[in-house]
């Protein structure tokens, strides 16, 4: 029982050392220089300055929309050269992996001409 209260106690000393010694806002915490890596310059995307015109977008521009992906870009060159180019943006659902929800999220960025 005394082992028990011993260990209960020594136990509640460790806890509350560490809990006194924990840094209650992140301005004190210290980063070690070198420690955090940051970006390149050529690493940071910028936003487009005009929407992308999706007849022309190449895979690398259509990778760095919102929900699109290596395989639904590669999916949306091969749709406009089986079926042409697309008329209106409504045809962007044609192609697999293209809902509703990701035509929305689309749509202020992209342009059919």
């Amino acid at each position: 029982m005394l082992l028990f209260l011993g260990a209960s106690l020594l136990a509640g000393s460790g806890i509350t050392m560490v809990d006194y010694h924990r840094p209650d806002r992140l301005a004190q915490l210290q980063v070690l220089p070198g420690a955090v890596a940051v970006p390149a310059a050529q690493e940071v995307l910028a936003a487009p300055a005009a929407p992308l015109r999706l007849n022309s977008a190449t895979q690398t521009q259509l990778i760095a929309l919102p929900g699109i992906g290596p395989k639904t870009a590669a999916r949306i060159l091969s749709y406009c050269e089986e079926h042409g180019p697309f008329s209106t943006l409504a045809d962007l659902e044609q192609v697999p992996g293209i809902g509703p929800r990701i035509l929305e999220q689309l749509r202020p960025l992209v342009v059919v001409e």
